[in-house]
């Protein structure tokens, strides 16, 4: 067996890393096992007729191929195959006037229609400097490691100027083929190596020149949380880590002693892993300078006061496509993430049941920070008109249970504090209280028996009464438009205005108390 396994290949168009190189029982020709990059080629884990040549990192990954297969194709060097993309060779159009000098062209995209270029030079000329390049990339290459010569050659062409080189979807084996490449871009912020198969690391590693980087990208690598930790030391100055679909479950230490890592580090994308209990999370708290946090399609579920895991500094969390349910989850958000400025749930069982409207308004009541929901910002206007509305829903709340603190602070904000009797009351003697700004509003509507009696801020929205009436109705708010009768007064008047600015108050809108709202059916 080759000392130099694991190493990588490409067969055909899928990327695969040799595990075994030898004689399988029952044959008497050499064969290579491979575990394959996507797993729906694999045909078992490594064992064959009881006996096991290697082991998969995913089940039924793996499988036997002949070494002299056509299909193979080995890795190339990193500096060769950087001058072959940077560095095509001009093609020449034919020219009719022979006096005149030949019209470079392209070919576009992969077909084979060949279209002029004028005006190559200064481009190619720019391209052929290859350490100016701020970018450089070999992703989707057959691409592992320097060649002989290489590293020398790269560091006689001058100081490169790259900050982010891409190294997605290639044939590097390990991280010391990596470090080699790092080693001599020595201006390097951000890293790039998506979709490769490193080989595991079984102790903390070493890796100095990845001291400068900022950016490190290692989606869909299978990298554990572990591997992650040996390498830490190496990144003093890493602000962004990727780390989704992996498989990750737990983020801590396996030693039990927990101690501050990434100083610097801003934002952590954990999508597509396998968390399923916020206690494997409790390792982020030791993230110091955390803010921005990414969870999104995981197996997420409620959060209850227990909950250690979620950084008091975070600014902005996506937990889209989780399995959060309930009020109270938004209610511990509240009192564990209290700066939270930014937040994404769409996805989750916990608002099947409620409008999307209704769901917008309760979470920005209940998270006092908040200016992004779902990619949409909250404006002042509307955080007033769902804090006041959230508060008239709830006239108390229980002591000494998550939300309570935002409750009295909304009381303290809007100078309505709960009494005995369990009406609404004034705190500030001077202030009038949230009653005395309530106008009734007669509702009309074939769905109610008789007409009802709307109590509303003139301050509300038209988009929060569609809400409100949809509560009371069942109607989506969608499904109906609001006419205004005027009050009894004007009545003679045959008042009729339909409301359709989602955007205005009441108030913008005419509405008195007293008045008449119709609603029909669109």
């Amino acid at each position: 067996m080759s000392a130099n396994l694991p190493y990588r290949i490409l067969v055909g168009k899928d990327r695969c890393t040799v595990r075994f190189e030898g004689l399988v029982q029952g044959t008497d020709k050499p064969w290579l096992g491979v575990e394959w990059d996507d797993p729906s080629r694999g045909k078992h884990d490594g064992e064959k007729d009881g006996v096991r040549y290697f082991t998969c990192r995913i089940p039924a990954a793996g499988s036997f191929i002949r070494p002299t297969s056509v299909k193979i194709i080995r890795p190339t060097p990193f500096l060769g195959t950087l001058k072959t993309r940077y560095r095509p060779p001009p093609v020449a159009m034919n020219s009719v006037d022979s006096d005149v000098s030949p019209v470079e062209g392209v070919f576009l995209g992969g077909s084979n229609i060949l279209v002029e270029a004028p005006n190559l030079d200064k481009i190619r000329r720019r391209l052929m400097n290859l350490v100016a390049l701020r970018t450089i990339g070999v992703d989707e290459e057959a691409v592992a490691g320097l060649g002989p010569g290489e590293e020398d050659e790269m560091r006689s062409m001058g100081t490169w100027e790259s900050k982010t080189l891409n190294l997605a979807h290639t044939l590097f084996s390990n991280w010391t083929e990596v470090a080699q490449i790092v080693n001599v871009l020595c201006r390097l912020e951000t890293l790039n190596l998506n979709a490769n198969r490193l080989a595991t690391l079984r102790e903390p590693v070493s890796l100095p020149c990845f001291g400068q980087l900022k950016c490190l990208m290692l989606n869909n690598t299978l990298i554990t949380w572990e591997e992650v930790l040996f390498i830490e030391p190496s990144l003093p100055n890493l602000t962004s880590l990727e780390l989704s679909s992996n498989r990750i479950e737990k983020i801590c230490f396996p030693d039990g002693k927990e101690r501050e890592i990434f100083p610097r580090l801003e934002e952590l994308r954990l999508e597509w892993n396998e968390f399923t209990s916020w206690d494997n999370l409790n390792g982020l708290v030791t993230l110091r300078s955390l803010r921005l946090l990414s969870l999104s399609a995981n197996r997420l579920p409620a959060l209850d006061s227990s909950v250690r895991s979620l950084p008091p500094w975070l600014k902005f969390l996506n937990l889209a496509n989780n399995v959060v349910a309930g009020w109270k989850s938004i209610d511990v958000l509240g009192e564990k993430a209290f700066e939270l400025e930014g937040i994404v749930l769409r996805g989750n069982p916990l608002f099947t049941s409620v409008h999307q409207g209704m769901l917008r308004a309760g979470v920005i009541a209940r998270l006092g920070s908040l200016r992004l929901i779902d990619g949409s910002d909250i404006l002042d206007s509307e955080r007033k008109d769902t804090e006041m509305y959230y508060l008239s829903r709830n006239p108390s709340f229980p002591e000494n249970t998550p939300g309570r603190s935002r409750w009295d602070s909304l009381v303290a904000k809007y100078g309505v504090s709960e009494n005995p009797t369990g009406s609404m009351s004034t705190k500030p003697p001077n202030a009038s209280t949230l009653g005395d700004k309530l106008i009734n509003i007669n509702l009309i509507h074939s769905s109610l028996s008789s007409p009802t009696i709307l109590r509303v801020l003139p301050s509300m929205t038209l988009k929060i009464c569609k809400l409100k009436i949809s509560r009371l109705t069942g109607l989506k708010p969608a499904e109906f438009q609001i006419v205004y009768l005027g009050t009894d007064d004007e009545i003679a008047e045959h008042v009729e205005d339909i409301w359709s600015d989602e955007k205005k108050t009441l108030g913008e809108l005419g509405a008195e108390r007293g008045g008449r709202i119709r609603i029909d059916v669109c």
